[in-house]
């Protein structure tokens, strides 16, 4: 890597010469059914619009364009999530995050634990100037560690940010490089399955009815970078050896 710039994109000769190059790109589920119901009337109002239009062109003499077999827009379209579940070095990050997480999650959980242990000592103790006293550490502690865990919920959403920013800043140069490789003119992210034995299902339907945002409902396999951006990231932006720097400061994720 050179400034930020990428060499020339994963299989990008091979794609030229396979592929034609495109010339010019319980609540929650009562409003979901809302929303697809009035999806589907919108749908159908569409339908009523399509066969008026088509009606209009054909008493003036308009015979609709014939379906070519390539694209023919300078158009890209991509997976964003199944790009995002392929790119190792985002996977890497978010695993190793995760994991320390765990790691501060069970020391937690360990002094909670202890605590509980000395609440019932404290409820048997018959002294009860040292009950009061026992109160007052068992009180303090717990306070200490109720800050231990809102700060490193602080850190952990600060690093999942910074991972983000990192994730999104590789897609981009390697969508900028798809760019120029094959002269688009616009490049479209999408969020759909990342299985074909996903497609279809439930969620895949509700998705692509009730979606807010813009949603590939088909495209020309020529048109489709998806695979093409997995290659490019996961070839200039690998994982790193072993199990990568560390995600959170030093002391972030280890105990006190």
């Amino acid at each position: 890597m050179d400034g930020g710039r990428i060499g020339t994109p994963v299989a990008a000769d091979a794609w030229l010469t396979e592929q034609p190059v495109p010339r010019l790109i319980s609540r929650k589920e009562k409003g979901n059914v809302k929303k697809t119901l009035f999806i589907l009337a919108g749908l159908a109002a569409l339908g009523s619009l399509g066969y008026f239009g088509n009606w209009v062109s054909a008493q003036n003499g308009v015979v609709p364009a014939a379906a070519t077999e390539k694209p023919t827009l300078k158009i890209g379209v991509i997976n964003i999530a199944k790009v995002l579940k392929n790119f190792d070095k985002a996977n890497q990050m978010g695993e190793q995050l995760l994991a320390e997480a765990k790691v501060k999650d069970e020391y937690v959980q360990k002094q909670l634990l202890a605590l509980k242990g000395e609440e019932s000592k404290l409820a048997a103790e018959p002294d009860k100037v040292k009950q009061m006293a026992m109160d007052k550490d068992l009180r303090a502690r717990n306070l200490e560690l109720e800050n231990q865990a809102r700060e490193y919920k602080a850190k952990f959403g600060e690093k999942q940010a910074e991972m983000a920013v990192l994730v999104h800043k590789d897609i981009g140069l390697v969508i900028d490089s798809l760019v120029k490789t094959y002269k688009l003119e616009l490049v479209m992210t999408y969020p759909d399955v990342v299985e074909d034995a996903e497609k279809n299902k439930p969620a895949d339907a509700f998705r692509h009815l009730s979606t807010p945002a813009p949603m590939v409902w088909y495209t020309h396999p020529g048109l489709d970078m998806t695979d093409i951006t997995i290659a490019t990231l996961n070839k200039y932006f690998p994982k790193a050896a072993g199990n990568g720097p560390s995600l959170v400061a030093p002391g972030g994720s280890g105990t006190k």
